[in-house]
């Protein structure tokens, strides 16, 4: 069996980019919810706990 290494390298780039895709959502989703929960704290309303 036969390997295309510049195939499997274009596979590992757009895998490796996707993911970094992925860790920038996350990471807003997480600032989001963050913002989210110390704007219902100022309201004085009960909110869960998030910790990092």
């Amino acid at each position: 069996m036969e390997f295309d290494v510049d195939a499997e390298v274009t596979i590992i780039g757009i895998a490796r980019e996707d993911a970094d895709i992925y860790h920038t959502l996350i990471d807003q989703l997480l600032a989001d919810v963050y913002q989210y929960e110390m704007k219902l704290a100022q309201e004085g309303k009960q909110t869960a706990v998030i910790d990092n």
